[in-house]
C-alpha cells in the first residue's frame, strides 16, 4: 500500500481547511446584541463569579415570579369562568 497518496490527501485537506470562528472570537458583534453585554465568565475571579451567579439567580427568580403570576391569573380566570358556567347560570 502506498502511503504517499494518503499523505498527499492529508496535506490537501490541511491546505483547503477553512478557518472556523467560535462564539468567543466574535466578541465585537456580541457586545452590540439585544441581549446585553457579553461577559466572558471563564476569565472571572472568584468574587466576580459569585456576583455573576447571584445576578443570574436573581434574574431567574424574577422570571419565575412573573411566570407564576401570569399562570395564576390565567388559572383563576378559567376557574371563575367554569364556576360561572356551572353554578351561576
Amino acid at each position: 500500500m502506498s502511503f504517499g497518496v494518503i499523505q498527499a490527501m492529508v496535506t490537501s485537506l490541511k491546505n483547503n481547511k477553512r478557518n472556523r470562528k467560535t462564539r468567543f472570537d466574535k466578541k465585537e458583534s456580541l457586545n452590540s446584541s439585544t441581549y446585553g453585554k457579553f461577559e466572558d465568565y471563564k476569565k472571572f475571579n472568584p468574587a466576580q463569579m459569585a456576583a455573576f451567579q447571584k445576578k443570574v439567580k436573581e434574574a431567574r427568580r424574577k422570571l419565575f415570579l412573573k411566570q407564576l403570576f401570569v399562570f395564576s391569573v390565567i388559572f383563576s380566570v378559567i376557574v371563575g369562568f367554569f364556576y360561572y358556567m356551572m353554578f351561576v347560570r
